[in-house]
């Protein structure tokens, strides 16, 4: 019989940073290694990371990061943690090891940092003995190709890991998967699914064929066959840009491809006879005044998509030109967080004075699972346990309503916040545990900053507001004899009934109050993990009735 852990250090209450940890009989396998990107420029902080000390301080036990969705908020944390870990094996499918050499190559050019690092493409479903689990590396359909998911088998039942993914896709096998297999293998032996949010609660039905931009293009394509098309989009969002050649071949229409990292790819999987569309013509740069009707692919990664086109519409960038009668697509659904650098970008296009201006509609949705994707998931693997990861609580709290619509019972979906360690034992949940986690913020010259922290919060405080939580409490029993919370700048208290206030207040005294109850009679009371369980409790009850996740300040007085 096993020990196993789980636990997640970004990822788990929010859509970046996704790091999580699995600790099979003492040897950990670490799945993704995040990174966050701020979109307030004011905070003097160019990245965050997780707090990577619990993995450094057990790197001896760590078998392998493993890395199935190349995307940069995936992977964008190993920069920093091989330094202190070095030599960790990477363990990836072929287009993973491309993008993340091709990141590290490109990102790093003109500096003097080198990385060695030790990537490892895994074959496909072709168990391998890593420590004392045996891995299994799946396909799985998501925006990059060759995506994949992991089976981490123990001797009580397979943990299966799966992120991005849609039951379907029309790409052929760039976009394929191996669910099936999978499912014949392990579906009367999951312990546990750990498994993306994607959409749910956002989008019901099945994400295919709603995934489709083929239609979309053709149409504006063909309507602007004279002129130039230029089309924006992140870096990651592989099975779009590649929709998109599709069309532009179909349509005789030449293509410029500025994005070094995604073209380093795209060039990988034409080398390779990966990926191949009849009668693309691609030119660069130079040649764009020669092809008048060229359709210009501006791909960027997420950290410099917004100042590159920026930079193009201000007239700045040294290769591409607005013209007046160029057409633009923003081809991209918003994310959560970028809403205003999205908005201010719109804005800067309609001051460009270019002929038309197009947003991809939110009817076609990004590559992610939706409800029946999940419910497929779930009934083809029969997990025992299911812990939905990469996204906010409310997507979470979503999950655990799609669920329950399908018959499971909640004590089988495990919410998890960051910091968070579920133990299985003897193939059974067995309780939770605390880490305290502090993300880390790295400033404008690449560096940690200490004093970013501070820099963060207030800049929080600002946008969201802070609940001040005062407790006092009797030191012999335990319990709660007097509390309050004060919200400031999180709501308008002219504009809030009274009575939502009061239930608040009930909602979360009894919260508290049987929490301690629960760590007095364990014998497990401790002053830190009650002050982050408070502030854990707080914010997600502010997030879920305010749509605000404040900042939460708690301060304890112990009566004698």
């Amino acid at each position: 019989m096993s020990k196993i852990d789980f636990l997640g250090f970004g990822g788990l209450d929010e859509k970046q940073s996704p790091c999580y940890s699995l600790n099979i009989d003492g040897d950990i396998y670490i799945i993704n290694c995040g990174i966050s990107l701020p979109t307030s420029a004011s905070l003097g902080i160019k990245k965050i990371i997780p707090d990577f000390s619990w993995i450094i301080s057990n790197k001896n036990s760590i078998k392998g990061i493993f890395i199935g969705n190349a995307n940069y908020i995936n992977f964008g944390g190993l920069q920093y943690l091989e330094k202190f870990v070095p030599n960790i094996p990477i363990y990836t499918n072929d287009i993973g090891s491309c993008i993340i050499h091709n990141y590290f190559k490109n990102a790093f050019y003109n500096s003097n940092t080198t990385f060695n690092l030790n990537i490892k493409v895994l074959d496909l479903l072709k168990p391998l003995q890593i420590g004392k689990a045996i891995v299994t590396m799946f396909k799985t359909s998501s925006y990059i190709p060759h995506s994949t998911g992991f089976v981490f088998d123990t001797k009580d039942g397979a943990i299966i890991y799966i992120d991005d993914f849609v039951v379907n896709s029309t790409l052929g096998s760039l976009f394929s998967n191996n669910y099936i297999k999978i499912a014949s293998t392990y579906g009367n032996r999951c312990l546990a699914l750990i498994v993306g949010a994607g959409l749910v609660g956002e989008s019901s039905g099945f994400t295919y064929p709603n995934t489709q931009t083929i239609n979309y293009f053709t149409e504006i394509i063909q309507e602007h066959k004279d002129s130039r098309v230029i089309v924006s989009c992140y870096d990651f969002e592989y099975f779009r840009i590649l929709s998109l050649l599709g069309v532009c071949a179909s349509q005789d229409r030449p293509v410029c491809i500025s994005g070094k990292t995604f073209f380093y790819t795209f060039k990988h999987l034409q080398d390779n006879k990966t990926f191949f569309i009849k009668g693309l013509k691609i030119i660069n740069e130079s040649q764009l005044e020669q092809h008048p009707n060229a359709v210009v692919v501006l791909v960027e990664s997420l950290e410099k998509y917004f100042s590159k086109l920026d930079k193009v519409l201000n007239g700045e960038d040294q290769k591409i030109h607005l013209l007046p009668t160029d057409n633009f697509v923003y081809a991209n659904n918003t994310l959560f967080g970028y809403e205003k650098s999205e908005a201010s970008l719109i804005d800067n296009l309609h001051r460009a004075h270019i002929n038309e201006i197009y947003k991809i509609p939110k009817s076609i949705l990004p590559t992610k699972a939706s409800n029946e994707d999940h419910k497929f998931l779930i009934n083809a693997l029969k997990p025992k346990y299911i812990i939905p990861v990469s996204g906010l609580h409310l997507n979470l709290e979503s999950y655990k309503k799609l669920t329950s619509s399908m018959g499971i019972n909640k004590n089988s979906v495990l919410l998890l916040d960051n910091g968070e360690q579920v133990k299985f034992e003897n193939g059974n949940y067995t309780g939770k545990k605390y880490l305290k986690l502090s993300p880390q913020f790295i400033n404008s010259l690449g560096s940690l900053d200490n004093e970013a922290s501070s820099i963060f919060e207030r800049d929080q405080m600002k946008e969201t507001g802070v609940v001040l939580v005062n407790l006092l409490i009797d030191n012999f029993t335990k319990q709660i004899i007097k509390y309050n919370f004060d919200p400031v700048g999180v709501i308008n208290f002219t504009d809030i009934n009274k009575d939502i206030l009061n239930k608040l207040y009930e909602e979360l005294n009894t919260n508290f109050n049987t929490y301690l109850k629960g760590q007095v009679e364990a014998k497990t009371f401790d002053v830190k993990e009650f002050k982050l369980y408070v502030r854990k409790v707080v914010s997600k009850q502010f997030e879920k009735k305010f749509d605000k996740r404040p900042l939460v300040i708690t301060t304890i007085i112990f009566f004698k």
